[in-house]
């Protein structure tokens, strides 16, 4: 219950042979609790720790797009693949996620970045498009993290021609706690995440050449 101590450490054990009662099937007597007729290998069940509520970290995955070069005028340029964890205590909903925008190296501009999207890694999209975003992108959604599983998310984005970038360092973070909204499903608890900052590959921007 949500009202265990969350300092302990709970098992289920078999304490005595007494604690078995069994009858003969076919004799409909009441067989003897001792070692003869009864045989354990180990009384004692796996011990669980209790905690209060579940954990989420966020982490970069190994899958992210390594540093490469783009021309401008690209679409759906994958930039950042996010992992979420759940720990073993519960399950997890994530409500919302939010990525900054980096370009040269700083926050970005508007016209940097447009049409920057939020998906599941089978392609199912979390929250709406961010036509035109200028530091940040925020995304709001329902998804469960089931315990002791993670899932992987991916931002993609179109750099336009019209960007004013013309160097390295486009890539995209989640920099803190701040930028992650969850909670735990059974505790129904406010978590702070951890595993910050989580950060893409820096791709560099090129106008293309003949």
């Amino acid at each position: 219950p949500s009202g265990a101590d969350a300092t302990k450490t709970i098992s289920l054990d078999i304490d005595a042979y007494g604690d078995i009662w069994i009858d003969g099937l076919s004799s409909k007597y009441d067989i003897t609790q001792n070692t003869t007729n009864i045989v354990l290998s180990s009384g004692e069940g796996n011990s669980h720790n209790v905690t209060a509520v579940g954990t989420l970290t966020v982490s970069l995955s190994a899958y992210t797009p390594p540093a490469q070069t783009y021309i401008k005028g690209v679409t759906g340029v994958e930039m950042l693949i996010v992992n979420l964890a759940a720990n073993s205590g519960e399950d997890i909903s994530v409500t919302s996620l939010t990525i900054d925008l980096k370009s040269a190296g700083a926050n970005a501009a508007s016209g940097d970045y447009t049409n920057v999207k939020l998906l599941k890694m089978d392609g199912t999209q979390l929250g709406s498009t961010v036509s035109a975003p200028t530091t940040e992108a925020a995304f709001s959604f329902s998804l469960t993290v089931p315990a002791s599983e993670t899932i992987s998310l991916k931002a993609i984005a179109d750099i336009p021609s019209t960007t004013n970038a013309t160097t390295g360092g486009f890539y995209l973070v989640v920099t803190n706690s701040d930028d992650v909204t969850s909670e735990g499903a059974a505790s129904s608890a406010t978590l702070t995440e951890t595993g910050f900052a989580v950060t893409g590959n820096n791709m560099a921007i090129d106008a293309g050449t003949l």
